[in-house]
């Protein structure tokens, strides 16, 4: 049995389902894609010298660095640039609103969905 579903030609209301996935852009190349070797080539595809590949994955691997400034190591005009290129931000931060999480422990009034929820 097959179920012929409508194509949208629009974005879906809020809540509707939707069947077909949108389509989606690759993701940009990023640092941790690439072996020890690829990165050195990176780098100097850049017209940075090799070793700064392997200055940028210590701070990225090792340290957990990824603010530029934080990378002293790195000459202080090229820092910038060349961790912008190799680290792009692949991930949007989200901070749900206060109202978005309800717990136990967070008595919430204003919920609705959250059984232990107790509107007065």
């Amino acid at each position: 049995m097959s179920t012929d579903l409508p194509t949208p030609t629009a974005a879906p209301p809020p809540g509707a389902l939707t069947f077909k996935a949108p389509k989606r852009g690759k993701a940009p190349k990023h640092l941790a894609d690439l072996d020890v070797a690829e990165r050195r080539e990176w780098a100097a595809e850049l017209g940075q010298q090799k070793f700064r590949a392997d200055q940028l994955s210590r701070h990225y691997f090792e340290r957990l660095v990824v603010d530029p400034e934080e990378m002293t190591d790195l000459p202080a005009a090229t820092r910038g640039d060349i961790a912008g290129v190799m680290l792009p931000e692949l991930l949007t931060p989200f901070a749900p609103s206060p109202r978005t999480v309800a717990t136990p422990s967070s008595r919430c009034t204003n919920c609705t969905t959250a059984p232990w929820s107790k509107r007065s």
